[in-house]
């Protein structure tokens, strides 16, 4: 016999919710023994800090054929209190049983936001989970290695520090692990406030606000690892952004807002893998910011990695419209977004159009 990470369990739907069988070949569930489980109800894994309201309800969901996924404190029989990250699913063992829910528990990697602390000393920031990824607060640290000040950067994307050369995908996933509860670690080229690229690692740790419910914030971490140099990409995007903020100093007016379409360059020959530049610009009812506009590097490799997404979708995942990644594709030489993803065919309404028509009263000549 033997533990591990993951451990499934079923149970009946209806209160008190009996323990009607443990997965074979494993010999405890947060250390109780399975042969006793089979005796007791699902209260035997909560305690005074679980939330056993969102339990039963996450387990009620089962009855109407809904999976579900949270983070709860259940109580290991020796170590006591621990955030998992609990999964529910509708379960027949076989046909004409009765439904019940199978539950899956998982180790969460997830800290309590309470439990954020000294994040002021290191190069750190506290971000949103939901787009567009708001950065809520950083440390000193922070402004030491990219430049930003505490009130420029908050309230902006932490998608403001990809330049270029990040690897974008990485990123994205990276980010994506930490909202399911796992921490992810990565070594990335990330740009500063005065244009200049480092290679710093990257720790995204999963955060909950409470001790149940999803995942609100992912605490990023930083390393720097060493200086790079910016390729030609960077410093024609440096020097553009340049040539805007010295233009504006000598008319001594500020410049009118730029046009709301994006603007998308292909790659000029030379070696690797061809890709299109998407340099975001704010739309005239946006507001200026201090921060510049970073473009998007988008490939063929990205693209087919977002393919399983709608259009809107796979553009909310890197952070640009749908009109600016519909251009990119055009660039690459595709010509129209293909999701993976199978719709529902269309209904035909023929058929009824039909019926109606033959029950109309003819018109009078």
């Amino acid at each position: 016999m033997q533990s591990r990470q993951s451990q499934n369990l079923v149970v009946t739907i209806e209160r008190p919710h009996h323990i009607l069988a443990t997965e074979n070949g494993y010999s405890d569930i947060l250390n109780h023994n399975v042969e006793e489980l089979r005796l007791e109800t699902i209260q035997v894994f909560t305690g005074p800090q679980t939330d056993v309201n969102a339990l039963q309800t996450c387990i009620f969901k089962a009855r109407a054929g809904e999976s579900s996924k949270t983070h709860l404190i259940l109580y290991d029989r020796i170590e006591g209190p621990q955030l998992k990250l609990v999964s529910f699913a509708p379960y027949y063992d076989a046909p004409g049983i009765e439904l019940t829910c199978l539950i899956t528990i998982v180790r969460s990697n997830a800290i309590l936001l309470k439990d954020v602390r000294e994040i002021s000393q290191r190069p750190s920031a506290l971000v949103t989970s939901d787009y567009p990824y708001h950065i809520k607060m950083v440390g000193q640290g922070f402004t030491a290695l990219f430049g930003f000040e505490s009130a420029q950067i908050c309230g902006q994307s932490i998608n403001s520090l990809i330049c270029p050369e990040t690897d974008i995908l990485r990123w994205c996933t990276m980010f994506q692990n930490a909202c399911e509860g796992q921490v992810d670690n990565a070594e990335l080229i990330l740009t500063t406030l005065a244009q200049n690229l480092n290679k710093v690692r990257v720790v995204c740790t999963p955060v909950v606000e409470h001790g149940s419910g999803p995942i609100k914030y992912v605490l990023f971490a930083f390393e720097q690892l060493e200086a790079v140099a910016p390729s030609s990409a960077s410093q024609e995007a440096a020097a553009e952004q340049s040539a805007v903020s010295s233009a504006g100093e000598q008319s001594g007016v500020v410049s009118r807002p730029e046009s709301p379409e994006p603007c998308v360059e292909r790659s000029k020959g030379g070696r690797g893998a061809p890709y299109a530049k998407i340099s975001p610009r704010r739309k005239a009812h946006e507001e200026r910011s201090e921060l510049p506009s970073l473009p998007v590097k988008v490939t063929l490799e990205l693209i087919e990695e977002l393919s399983q997404y709608t259009l809107y979708r796979a553009a909310d995942k890197i952070g640009v419209s749908a009109t600016a990644l519909k251009m990119a594709c055009r660039k690459l030489g595709i010509a129209k977004w293909q999701c993976k993803r199978r719709s529902p065919p269309p209904q035909d309404n023929a058929a009824p159009r039909a019926a109606e028509a033959a029950a109309a009263p003819p018109q009078q000549p």
